[in-house]
């Protein structure tokens, strides 16, 4: 329960930490958290693709080994090719249920959760996950696989 609540907490704080979509407006994000830390330590990492192209990584870190920290850089853009492709694929994202691609799959244990998220007007939606024990879950929808290849390759910028 306390690991809930730090968690919970560093979440809240990471939302009011710069987490906001670009002044372009974010339409994509992936991020990245967890896996396996120090106890009191809290890493959050996420790659945002704004409506222009313009990937943004924000990372927040937060601990007992000092004050709550948000670092924001521009990591790279996204060729006209690719923008058009992501924009297309977000087109044809519809709300929907994740489901495991391996659910007889081995566990892993202390692995990152990665979250790959779409954003049309005010809503949010999951495209993607790979939760802690590495288990791939995927929203059932022809587009979702370009999101997240799309994402994961604008994360590999850095």
């Amino acid at each position: 329960m306390k690991k809930l609540m730090t968690i919970m907490m560093a979440l809240m704080a990471f939302a009011a930490n710069g987490f906001a979509a670009s002044p372009d407006g974010e339409i994509a994000r992936l991020t990245i958290s967890g896996g396996f830390m120090a106890p009191g330590a809290f890493n959050t990492t996420s790659y945002g693709i704004d409506s222009n192209g313009t990937v943004i990584k924000t990372t927040y870190r937060q601990g007992d080994f000092g004050p709550a920290t948000t670092i924001k850089e521009v990591i790279g853009h996204l060729n006209n090719a690719q923008l058009r492709t992501l924009e297309k694929a977000i087109a044809k994202i519809e709300p929907g249920v994740l489901v495991d691609q391996n659910p007889e799959g081995p566990n892993a244990a202390d692995m990152p959760d990665y979250s790959y998220q779409v954003i049309k007007g005010d809503e949010v939606i999951a495209v993607a996950a790979r939760e802690g024990n590495g288990h791939l879950l995927l929203l059932q929808n022809v587009a979702a696989p370009t999101v997240k290849r799309i994402l994961d390759n604008a994360s590999s910028r850095n």
